[in-house]
C-alpha cells in the first residue's frame, strides 16, 4: 500500500499525458486540448493518492486493531493461566487436613504455578516446609525480619548456588504477619511471576489462618472434653465452658440458666464482667425464646426485639446488653438450660460463630447431665453408706457392747456369790472392748474425707499409705513409678479401691506387712496392693459390702469396667491376697 501510494499517481499522470498527446490532440483545437490534458493530468492522480492514501489507512488501522486484539488475547490468556494456576493452590491447600499438609500443599504449588526451580515456606513460630531445595534450608529461609513490613523483593540468592534469583513476598492476615514465602529461579523471573507469587501468597495466608482456626477449634473441643470428663463439680465445668466461649467471641457478659425441678429457667451462674457476679433471679423473655425455639439465637440489637420497658424482657445478667448469643441446652429434644453470650455494644457477634458455639453448647449438655448423674449418684451413696453403717453399727458394735453391758452386770452379781470368776469375765469385758475400739477406729479412718484436690491423687495416696500402717499396727511400703495423668474421677476409683483393699486387710487377712505400687505409662495406670496375710479361699467369695467405701470385690471390678479399666485379685489359703487394677489413659 505504501508503494502504490507513491508510485501510482506519477504512473497515472504518465499514462494521462500520453493518452492525451498521442490520441486526443489531433482530435480537438489547441485550446481544449491543453485545459484536457491538465485536468485529467492532474485531477486522476490527486483522486487515486487520496484514495490509495484512504485505503492505507483503512489497512493499517485494522492492522492495528488485529495487533490490539492479539495482545489482548495474549493477556487474557496469561490472566487466564496466572488465574488457574491460583485456583489450583486454592484447591491443595483446601483440600488438606491439617497445617503441616497445607504448607507442604502451598509450597509445591506456588513452585508449579511461577515456574520455580525451588521455594519454601516459613511460620513466625519457625515451621519450614521446602520443595527442591538443599536441607537445612539456606540461612535468607529463616530471615522473616526483611519481609515484616516489605511488600516482596527480588534477590540473588546466597545460601544456595541452584538458582540465581529469589523472589520473596510476607504472609499476611489482615494486620498479622504470620511468615514468608519464597521461589528460587535459574533466570531472572518475569513481573508476572512476582505478581502470581503476591496472589498466591495471599491464598496461602487465608489457608493457614483457616488451619489454625480449625485447629483451635479443635483444641478447645478436646479441652471442653476432657473438663466434662475430668470435673465432676457442674459450677467449676460451667465456669471452663463460659470462658472457652468467651475466648472465641468478644462476650464479657455470661450466664448459664438451667431447668429446676418446676421447669423453669434459672440464672444457675452468671458474670456481668468476668470475675463480677451476677445476681441470680429468672430467666427473661430472651432466654426462654431461645430455649422454646431449641436453636442458638443471635440479637445484634437486643432493644429492638426487646424495648426497655417491656413486662417480661427484664433480666438480671442482660440489663445493659445489647449483642446477644443463646445457645440451648438440649438433650434428647429435653431442655436442659440455656446459655447466654453478650456485650454491651450492638453488632459484636458473627453469625458464622453459632455452629461452633452450638458444639461447645452441646458439649455442656453433656457436662449438665453427668454432673447431675453424678450427684444423684452419690446422694445415693450417701444414702446407702449410711444405711450400711447403721446396719454395721447394729450388728457389729452395738452388739458387742450389748454383750459387754451383760457381761459387767454379770461380773457384778458374781463379786459375792463366785469372786474367783470375776476376773476372768472382766478379762473377756476388756477384750472385747478393746477389740471394738480397734473396730470403730478402723470404720472411723476408713471414712476420713479425702484431699485428692487439695493435695493430689499421689501425696494423698502416700498420707493414707502410711497412717493406715499406723492406725493398724500393719507394716506398709509404696513404691510408685511414672507420674498418672487421669482425670479426677478415674483417680477417685482407683483411690477407693485402695481404701478397700487396706481396710480388708486391716479387718481380715491378719497381715504383717502391706506392699502398695503405682505404676504409669503413656497408655495405662496400675494399682497393686498385696499382703502376707492369711488369704481366703476364692471360691467362697461374696459379694458384701465392707466397711471403707461400701465396696466389695465384685463392686470394685465393676467399677473399674465400666471405665474401661481392668481389675484381677488372687488369694489363696495362707499365702495372702494380691489385687491389682489399671484404667486406660485417655
Amino acid at each position: 500500500m505504501r508503494l502504490a501510494r507513491i508510485w501510482l499517481a506519477p504512473i497515472v499522470m504518465v499514462v494521462v499525458l500520453a493518452y492525451q498527446g498521442l490520441v486526443v490532440r489531433p482530435q480537438l483545437p489547441e485550446t481544449q486540448m491543453l485545459l484536457s490534458l491538465l485536468f485529467y493530468g492532474l485531477a486522476g492522480p490527486v483522486a487515486v493518492y487520496l484514495v490509495m492514501t484512504w485505503i492505507s489507512a483503512e489497512v493499517l488501522q485494522r492492522e492495528k486493531t488485529e495487533t490490539d486484539l492479539r495482545r489482548l488475547y495474549q493477556e487474557l490468556a496469561n490472566s487466564h493461566a496466572r488465574l488457574a494456576a491460583v485456583q489450583d493452590v486454592t484447591r491443595r491447600v483446601s483440600e488438606a487436613s491439617d497445617l503441616d499438609d497445607v504448607l507442604q500443599a502451598a509450597v509445591n504449588g506456588l513452585v508449579e504455578a511461577v515456574g520455580a526451580t525451588g521455594g519454601a515456606i516459613i511460620l513466625e513460630g519457625g515451621l519450614v516446609r521446602v520443595t527442591n531445595l538443599p536441607m537445612p534450608a539456606p540461612p535468607e529461609v529463616l530471615d522473616l525480619e526483611p519481609l515484616r513490613t516489605a511488600r516482596g523483593s527480588l534477590e540473588r540468592p546466597s545460601g544456595w548456588d541452584g538458582a540465581s534469583a529469589r523472589l520473596s513476598a510476607p504472609l499476611r492476615w489482615g494486620d498479622r504477619f504470620l511468615g514468608a514465602v519464597h521461589a528460587y529461579f535459574g533466570p531472572l523471573p518475569p513481573q508476572s511471576a512476582r505478581d502470581l507469587l503476591e496472589i498466591i501468597a495471599g491464598e496461602v495466608a487465608a489457608a493457614i489462618e483457616a488451619a489454625e482456626h480449625r485447629a483451635r477449634d479443635w483444641v478447645t473441643l478436646h479441652e471442653v472434653d476432657r473438663s466434662i470428663r475430668a470435673e465432676t463439680n457442674l459450677e467449676r465445668l460451667l465456669t471452663q465452658v463460659l470462658n472457652r466461649m468467651r475466648a472465641r467471641v468478644p462476650a464479657p457478659i455470661a450466664g448459664v440458666y438451667l431447668v429446676d425441678e418446676h421447669g423453669r429457667l434459672l440464672l444457675t451462674i452468671g458474670e456481668l464482667a468476668p470475675g463480677l457476679p451476677a445476681r441470680v433471679g429468672m430467666a427473661g423473655e430472651f432466654a426462654r425464646q431461645a430455649g422454646e425455639l431449641r436453636a442458638p439465637r443471635l440479637e445484634n440489637d437486643l432493644l429492638e426485639s426487646f424495648p426497655t420497658g417491656a413486662e417480661d424482657s427484664a433480666d438480671t445478667l442482660l440489663e445493659a446488653a445489647r449483642s446477644v448469643i443463646g445457645l440451648p441446652l438440649v438433650a434428647e429434644s429435653e431442655l436442659v438450660g440455656v446459655i447466654v453470650l453478650a456485650n454491651v455494644q450492638p453488632g459484636q457477634f458473627d453469625a458464622r460463630e453459632l455452629p461452633f458455639l452450638g458444639l461447645l453448647a452441646s458439649q455442656a449438655t453433656l457436662a449438665v447431665r453427668n454432673a447431675r448423674a453424678y450427684q444423684y449418684s452419690e446422694e445415693l451413696a450417701i444414702m446407702e453408706e449410711r444405711s450400711r453403717i447403721a446396719r454395721e453399727i447394729h450388728d457389729g458394735v452395738a452388739q458387742s457392747l450389748a454383750f459387754t453391758a451383760l457381761k459387767l452386770d454379770l461380773t457384778g452379781r458374781l463379786l459375792t456369790s463366785d469372786p474367783a470368776k470375776v476376773a476372768g469375765e472382766l478379762a473377756q469385758a476388756s477384750s472385747t472392748l478393746r477389740e471394738q475400739i480397734r473396730e470403730v477406729r478402723r470404720s472411723v479412718f476408713a471414712l476420713r474425707p479425702i484431699n485428692l484436690d487439695r493435695l493430689g491423687f499421689l501425696e494423698t495416696m502416700r498420707r493414707y499409705v502410711a497412717d493406715f500402717g499406723e492406725q493398724n499396727s500393719v507394716r506398709t511400703s509404696l513404691e510408685i513409678e511414672g507420674e498418672p495423668h487421669l482425670p479426677s474421677q478415674d483417680e477417685l476409683a482407683l483411690f477407693r479401691i485402695l481404701q478397700e483393699a487396706l481396710n480388708n486387710i486391716a479387718k481380715h487377712s491378719g497381715a504383717r506387712h502391706a506392699w502398695v505400687s503405682l505404676s504409669a505409662t503413656a497408655s495405662r495406670v496400675e494399682l497393686s496392693i498385696r499382703d502376707d496375710g492369711k488369704g481366703f479361699n476364692v471360691a467362697t467369695l461374696t459379694g458384701r459390702v465392707s466397711t471403707a467405701g461400701g465396696l466389695g470385690l465384685s463392686q470394685m471390678r465393676e467399677r473399674l469396667q465400666s471405665k474401661g479399666g481392668v481389675f484381677e485379685f488372687s488369694s489363696s489359703q495362707g499365702s495372702g491376697t494380691r489385687i491389682t487394677a489399671s484404667l486406660p489413659v485417655a
